[in-house]
C-alpha cells in the first residue's frame, strides 16, 4: 500500500512538468530574443534547444545559425527582428 501511495504521489508532482513541456509558441524566424540566460548549447536544432529549455524551466530560446549557439533564458528582456535567429518562447495560458 505504501508503494503504490508513493507512486500516486510521484505522478501527482511530475504531471505538471509533462503537461507544460508543450505549452510552446510558433518558431519566430527572424526573431532574436534577449534576457537572462541560463544555459547555452553549440547547436541549430530547434528540437534540441526546445529539450534544453524545458530541462532548465526556460521561457524562451534563441538559435544564432551563424554562430551555431542556442541561448536558452530564463527571463525576457527584449526582442528585435534580426536575420538569422530564430526563437521560440513559452506560450501563454
Amino acid at each position: 500500500m505504501k508503494i503504490l501511495l508513493r507512486l500516486n504521489l510521484a505522478a501527482l508532482l511530475l504531471l505538471p512538468a509533462v503537461v507544460s513541456a508543450e505549452n510552446w509558441s510558433s518558431l519566430e524566424e527572424g526573431t532574436a530574443i534577449y534576457g537572462r540566460i541560463v544555459k547555452v548549447k553549440n547547436t541549430t536544432s530547434t528540437d534540441t534547444c526546445k529539450k534544453v529549455a524545458d530541462k532548465y524551466g526556460a521561457v524562451a530560446f534563441s538559435i544564432d545559425e551563424k554562430k551555431g549557439k542556442c541561448n536558452v533564458m530564463k527571463s525576457v528582456r527584449s526582442s528585435v527582428t534580426k536575420e538569422g535567429f530564430t526563437s521560440r518562447r513559452k506560450a501563454v495560458n
